[in-house]
């Protein structure tokens, strides 16, 4: 807002923000993998020291780094739009203002809802790779009340734990679906033994 207010075209420091975001982000999902990759080996019979979280650094990284990236850009695009939006009641900088409002308001809980979706399910298809290998399945649970129609029908789908579902997934919010797949998806993944 500063930068925008002083009139700096450059306003947006992507290369900065990218990486702020990307570093929380990773910090997160390594703690919430760990506790859901512990918790499910301990659920399928091993010790939660089973699960590995070390050998998913690298993947958890990259997933932190691409969503703070869309997130970022998504933002950028609705500023952007806010400052070439031609309207004569409300100035610039008040539509600046409500983008950031709508981000706190709705974005920001849809966006933790995927977060916690894409890891929760990468971590339990993960655990149940380290410990039981490719004789698990995995199966794609629906919980929302209002699900997208092509969840609704994959509800219950079971596949070998190093196949896609139906949709090209791996799991619930995995990042082949993309946005129209991912965001704000609720279904779990079930892990069942052989």
């Amino acid at each position: 807002m500063a930068r925008i207010t002083a009139g700096d075209n450059d306003w947006w420091d992507a290369e900065r923000w990218d990486k702020e975001l990307a570093d929380l982000l990773y910090r997160l999902s390594v703690l919430m993998s760990t506790y859901v990759g512990e918790k499910t080996a301990k659920e399928l019979g091993f010790e939660p020291g089973d699960y590995n979280v070390e050998r998913t650094l690298n993947y958890l990284k990259a997933v932190a780094e691409r969503i703070a990236e869309q997130t970022n850009e998504t933002t950028r695009e609705q500023v952007a739009s806010a400052l070439e939006e031609d309207d004569e009641e409300t100035g610039p900088l008040q539509r600046v203002d409500h983008v950031f409002e709508v981000a706190v308001e709705s974005r920001a809980e849809q966006s933790s809802t995927t977060f916690t979706t894409t890891f929760t399910a990468f971590a339990a298809a993960e655990a149940a790779r380290q410990t039981v290998g490719s004789r698990a399945t995995k199966t794609w649970i629906v919980t929302s009340a209002n699900p997208r129609a092509s969840h609704a029908r994959m509800n219950g789908e079971t596949v070998g734990i190093d196949e896609k579902f139906s949709n090209g997934m791996e799991y619930p919010g995995s990042i082949e679906g993309g946005p129209d797949e991912v965001a704000g998806c609720q279904c779990e993944l079930q892990i069942n033994l052989p």
